[in-house]
């Protein structure tokens, strides 16, 4: 408890100090450390015994879909017409794609000895992962084909969106429950409250606004992973070199905004 009041203390005192960046300083100087801080990440949760290293480019493939979902709602911001037909091609084929790495991830996942290792939970979230794929990916064909056919169709673009949402969902929460137990919560909290909107943020036309509006929480994300996995817990074998290698990027960051 001392230290979680120790760490809202620094999360809070900073705030007056904090600095706006211009978007030339946050490409070329931030951007590259946020992608660091998330590569490393991804590397250190692989060294859990039975962790699926496979988990991490469809994880990674799945992110890369904000883009067409923005440019969705831009182009068909009611229902989908032929005025985005490119970008649900291009969904189309980006989803083929994820479904090659879904299916690599399932032959590769390997059964522990102790349950709570490989999560029977983490295979049921990808099983239900691959049948919202194979929806999504059978309306957009039907769509495709109403749409070149000049049929009208009525399916709202939200819907479409809302189905891509939970496919980040789903594999997300198997990535979670791929971690061991007895450090799920650090890492669910760690992959929650940072890598999560990190990732989609980078995916995305990165806004420094981001980072300014949301640096207290992330701040906080990152000194509390470092407190429990170093002061709390024992860190788990091999991943000290990158949970230091994580914490120095994140404080180099830090002296842009502050």
């Amino acid at each position: 408890m001392r230290y979680l009041l120790i760490l809202l203390l620094l999360c809070t005192s900073t705030t007056w100090a904090q600095r706006r960046l211009d978007q030339h300083t946050y490409q070329v100087k931030v951007r590259p450390i946020l992608n660091g801080i998330v590569g490393d990440f991804y590397q250190m949760i692989t060294l859990f015994p039975y962790f699926p290293q496979e988990i991490i480019p469809l994880i990674q493939e799945v992110s890369l879909l904000e883009p067409s979902k923005d440019n969705l709602l831009k182009s068909c911001p009611g229902l989908l017409t032929k005025e985005c037909a490119s970008t649900a091609n291009s969904l189309r084929e980006s989803l083929f794609k994820i479904q090659t790495l879904s299916l690599k991830l399932k032959r590769q996942v390997k059964m522990s000895p102790d349950l709570h290792l490989s999560s029977i939970s983490a295979l049921r979230f990808i099983s239900l992962f691959d049948l919202k794929l194979e929806s999504i990916k059978a309306n957009l064909d039907n769509i495709s084909l109403l749409i070149i056919a000049e049929i009208p169709a009525r399916y709202e673009t939200h819907s479409i969106i809302k189905d891509l949402d939970e496919l980040d969902t789903m594999v997300s929460l198997a990535l979670q429950e791929f971690i061991p137990y007895a450090y799920r919560e650090d890492f669910q909290q760690f992959f929650l409250n940072f890598i999560q909107p990190i990732k989609t943020h980078l995916a995305k036309r990165a806004n420094p606004e981001f980072l300014y509006r949301n640096m207290n929480p992330l701040n906080f994300s990152v000194n509390l992973l470092n407190m429990n996995l170093t002061k709390r817990k024992k860190t788990p074998d091999g991943m000290g070199s990158y949970l230091a290698t994580m914490h120095a990027r994140w404080n180099s960051l830090l002296r842009y905004y502050f």
